[in-house]
């Protein structure tokens, strides 16, 4: 045999540069694409997160009412200790919420009132907007005023979601679709 005979060391394998150029051009169009899709996957994920937070809250405030056959409010909250005074029909509930057994039936959380559950004020670019009063109250029976939470972000109405509760005390969840729910706590945002 008369050929030329290379030798090949045998932890000599590796890419060449033209394969590595290729790997390294793929790489970047797929994170060129999927970070947009990410970030949004992202923020849909808080919204979700804080509706499934809100549900929650309702479920148990509806739970315990039932349960212990007494009034629980579950009321806006700038303090996490007090219910807001005299909030406005249709108001920011951004600031956090409070979630009592009101014993005494009077709608404002007193100090010998025992404290459910606490939300403190949210952080990011979140907002949640309530179409009543500052104020949930579960009677006994588990029944409750209707009302309408909306969570919404910087990216607009369209991405809005919102919780349904009817007077049963049961919620629901809805996506907004840019409706006047969405749009009211769309203007809570602040201009970009």
């Amino acid at each position: 045999m008369t050929g030329r005979h290379t030798y090949q060391h045998p932890l000599a394998c590796g890419f060449t540069l033209f394969e590595f150029m290729i790997t390294v051009a793929l790489a970047a169009v797929l994170t060129i694409t999927g970070i947009p899709a990410l970030s949004a996957f992202v923020q849909n994920q808080r919204i979700s997160a804080e509706i499934n937070l809100i549900i929650a809250h309702l479920h148990l405030a509806r739970t315990v009412a039932i349960s212990k056959s007494a009034s629980v409010v579950m009321c806006k909250s700038d303090s996490q200790a007090d219910c807001v005074v005299q909030a406005p029909l249709g108001s920011d509930w951004s600031g956090g919420w409070i979630l009592f057994i009101d014993t005494n039936d009077n709608g404002a959380r007193d100090a010998a009132e025992p404290l459910l559950r606490i939300r403190p004020a949210l952080n990011g670019n979140l907002r949640i907007w309530f179409n009543q009063t500052g104020r949930i109250r579960y009677r006994p029976t588990g029944q409750a005023r209707s009302g309408r939470f909306t969570v919404c972000d910087r990216r607009g109405p369209q991405f809005a979601r919102s919780v349904i509760l009817y007077w049963t005390g049961r919620p629901r969840t809805v996506r907004e679709s840019g409706g006047r729910f969405a749009r009211a706590c769309a203007s809570l945002l602040p201009a970009t």
